[in-house]
């Protein structure tokens, strides 16, 4: 999981993808792998697949997040000040593609 992350950030989307389904075939029961596939794929271009997935994550009653409102309020209160700028970016980008993926607000 932490190499998905870590290739989204260094915008090597593709490997990140790679990583993300070792995380999910590894731990199926690790709900948070699907919303952030959701997320790279948008940020690899490929928008319809992220549709997809972040329906079959959000059909999961136990999905973690299921609103941007909740995905928000998990973030609020932490310093970013402190965070690189690679970071921010990364946040920011993933933030909106959880939006262009489909996650409710």
């Amino acid at each position: 999981f932490a190499k998905a992350i870590a290739f989204g950030q260094l915008q090597d989307y593709e490997q990140a993808l790679v990583w993300i389904e070792r995380a999910e075939a590894s731990a199926p029961e690790f709900l948070l792998a699907g919303l952030v596939r959701s997320v790279l794929l948008v940020l690899a271009g490929r928008e319809d697949e992220a549709h997809a997935t972040m329906q079959r994550y959000l059909a999961n009653d136990k999905a973690p997040f299921r609103t941007m409102s909740e995905w928000r309020a998990r973030w609020a209160g932490v310093p970013l000040q402190s965070w690189s700028p690679r970071y921010l970016i990364w946040g920011k980008n993933f933030t909106d593609s959880l939006r262009k993926a489909g996650l409710p607000e």
